[in-house]
């Protein structure tokens, strides 16, 4: 007796292409969050900076002290 697996041998041909493009996707998903993840990281390098910065003025500044001070 023969059996036709013709539809059995197509589907698994498209099971094959759907994996392989899945493949490529998260390929390129990890790429963006590895791009991201370096964005994030320069931000926050170059914010920290100017915000202990600000942090210091801060320090400076006498809770007695009037504007004409700074001035």
């Amino acid at each position: 007796s023969a059996i036709d697996i013709t539809e059995r041998k197509i589907n698994e041909e498209e099971l094959l292409r759907s994996k392989q493009n899945l493949e490529i996707v998260a390929s390129k998903l990890m790429e963006q969050n590895r791009l991201l993840d370096e964005f994030a990281h320069i931000i926050s390098h170059n914010l920290r900076s100017p915000v202990g910065n600000i942090q210091s003025l801060i320090g400076f500044i006498n809770e007695k002290s009037t504007l004409d001070d700074y001035q």
